[in-house]
């Protein structure tokens, strides 16, 4: 009985013809155990799966994530909405929540490379652009970090766990982070990318893709006045 709900439930998911609203599966999936949902997750397309963890009324969001392999709880967090996701991974147990967000996608630096192309695309010419690093040297995990928060280098992931860091969890960072010490100390790297480029002159058109924009002051428009008289 509970195999053919399961699998009605995944019908419902791939058609949306033969299947039920959102708020339909929401409520048939509350109603099965964390296991039995989270077998019916497995077989939903991730857009119609996104759709209903997406749903602020699927309380036991984490929960069947949490039974779901890392990989396809990641592959789904990914594509949810930011705060539904950062606030369904907090109420993750933390074993659970680290093991989906070390599955998830690097964030994607742009290149130096890709600077220059935007500066060009944006109607600059000749850009030149440089890259320099500095690496700074702490010695403990608390000095790294009050540097960090000092110039507002803080965790800007949607993903991100939201509420405190606990101590254990701090122990268990700082542990890890002792494998990168030498004997100046833990090292922190800092990247910034300095650009110049010319714009052009007054008038002249910029480019925005593929095309080529007129921008002038709208006071340099002639206004022609018809005579009362």
């Amino acid at each position: 009985m509970v195999n053919d709900l399961i699998a009605g439930v995944a019908a419902g998911f791939r058609s949306s013809r033969r299947g039920l609203s959102i708020a339909d599966l929401v409520d048939t999936l509350q109603s099965l155990s964390v296991e039995d949902a989270a077998d019916a997750l497995t077989q939903m397309p991730d857009a119609r799966a996104v759709a209903v963890l997406d749903s602020p009324e699927l309380r036991s969001a984490a929960d069947i994530l949490a039974h779901l392999t890392p990989a396809r709880a990641a592959a789904l967090v990914s594509q949810m909405a930011e705060d539904r996701a950062a606030d369904v991974l907090t109420d993750m147990d933390e074993d659970d929540a680290l093991a989906i967000r070390a599955e998830l996608p690097a964030p994607v630096v742009a290149s130096i490379a890709e600077f220059g192309d935007a500066l060009m695309r944006a109607g600059f010419r000749n850009p030149v652009v440089d890259r320099d690093v500095a690496v700074h040297w702490h010695p403990d995990m608390a000095s790294l970090m009050r540097e960090q928060r000092a110039i507002g280098a803080t965790n800007a992931l949607s993903a991100r766990r939201r509420a405190l860091t606990g101590r254990a969890r701090f122990e268990a960072a700082a542990g890890h982070y002792e494998q990168f010490r030498t004997e100046r100390g833990l090292p922190a790297s800092w990247e910034w990318i300095t650009a110049m480029a010319w714009s052009p002159k007054h008038g002249a058109p910029i480019r925005e893709g593929d095309e080529e924009l007129a921008r002038f002051d709208a006071s340099a428009i002639p206004v022609r006045r018809r005579s009362t008289d």
